[in-house]
């Protein structure tokens, strides 16, 4: 019997199964229904570079944000350093990421929204973006 441990990596501190390598992951929204845009205790994180792009989308955009989204990003800007001292999107309540947005039951992204109207030239940042995991992960090598 093979030990699945003998194969898992590391990627920072994070033990990552290398089925994350293989396996093309797709977001079913009709079964998790944005729930990652919801869920967790920060917002997603995000580079600088990403939260100058956001801030230049952020006038396109801010007719889909709720009232309290505005509020906090009024407040506190489109990011801020969380405990672990990471640059992340904004969030309203302790978890909803300010660019939520519901259509139908479902939380999406204002963000991606706009850019897939033609509205804006920015998709979202790279760590909301489930297919460039992959592609990014497949560089790394095995430790």
């Amino acid at each position: 019997m093979v030990n699945t441990y003998d194969h898992i990596f590391m990627v920072g501190d994070v033990l990552v199964s290398p089925d994350i390598i293989n396996v093309k992951f797709c977001c079913d929204l009709d079964k998790c229904h944005g729930q990652c845009c919801i869920e967790g205790d920060a917002g997603a994180p995000v580079t600088l570079d990403e939260t100058m792009e956001i801030e230049n989308v952020l006038d396109t955009v801010w007719g889909d944000l709720s009232a309290s989204a505005q509020a906090v990003i009024d407040k506190q800007g489109v990011a801020y350093t969380d405990e672990e001292g990471d640059l992340v999107t904004s969030i309203v309540g302790g978890k909803d990421c300010v660019f939520t947005c519901y259509e139908n039951n479902c939380c999406l992204c204002a963000l991606e929204r706009s850019y897939r109207n033609g509205k804006t030239g920015f998709v979202k940042p790279i760590s909301c973006r489930s297919e460039e995991h992959t592609s990014e992960l497949q560089s790394l090598r095995r430790i």
